[in-house]
């Protein structure tokens, strides 16, 4: 059972755990194709036909107590990464509470996004000062083994340090059009084409 991963490995052991799982897993491409699948439908309706999703399957492994796991509030693009990727995330045990991840409101983070310039200068606080500030308004998201959550990584995210008895598994990956601008990152480096239509197929 995955909810008790800490009672057989040692704390300080886990980043060298969570790194070779990691690599197994995304050099897997059955079971990148299987991750697809899961999301297939909501994927193609939110993304389009001209599919890319990232070459990696990425890993949470969050022990309880374990401060190496926890992830300050963020937007992803803030790091260079495309506005016009979705996130699927899936959860390979129950979350809830700050076991989960927590999301702040999208009208809330679009008015912080606007204002991220003023939060940036010299001894104004960055994102220390954006937390502190949207601490309570952290919704967490309570999501079941056998559910998904797709979102956009636009919007202020995180987790925090896991308080609860168990631990836990995630895998998360994203998806974009392809013709979408790709951020600061290297598209062809970081992504690969899973569905063209003939269109384009045969036009390139």
């Amino acid at each position: 059972d995955l909810n008790f991963f800490h009672k057989k490995i040692n704390k300080n052991k886990i980043n060298s755990v969570r790194m070779s799982i990691f690599k197994k897993i995304s050099e897997n491409n059955n079971l990148k194709k299987i991750f697809y699948l899961i999301f297939k439908d909501k994927i193609d309706l939110l993304v389009g036909n001209e599919l890319a999703m990232q070459k990696q399957l990425n890993l949470s492994i969050q022990m309880p107590k374990d401060k190496s796991s926890v992830l300050t509030m963020h937007a992803d693009t803030f790091n260079g990464e495309s506005p016009f990727e979705v996130v699927a995330w899936l959860p390979l045990v129950d979350c809830y509470k700050n076991k989960s991840m927590y999301f702040i409101n999208p009208n809330t983070s679009n008015q912080i996004t606007k204002k991220l310039a003023k939060y940036s200068k010299i001894r104004s606080g960055g994102m220390k000062k954006i937390h502190d500030h949207l601490k309570n308004k952290k919704k967490y998201i309570n999501i079941k083994f056998g559910e998904g959550l797709i979102f956009s990584p636009n919007f202020l995210h995180g987790n925090d340090l896991n308080t609860q008895n168990s631990t836990r598994f995630s895998i998360n990956t994203r998806y974009k059009n392809t013709f979408a601008p790709s951020g600061l990152k290297n598209q062809l480096q970081f992504f690969k084409k899973i569905r063209e239509t003939n269109l384009v197929k045969y036009g390139s």
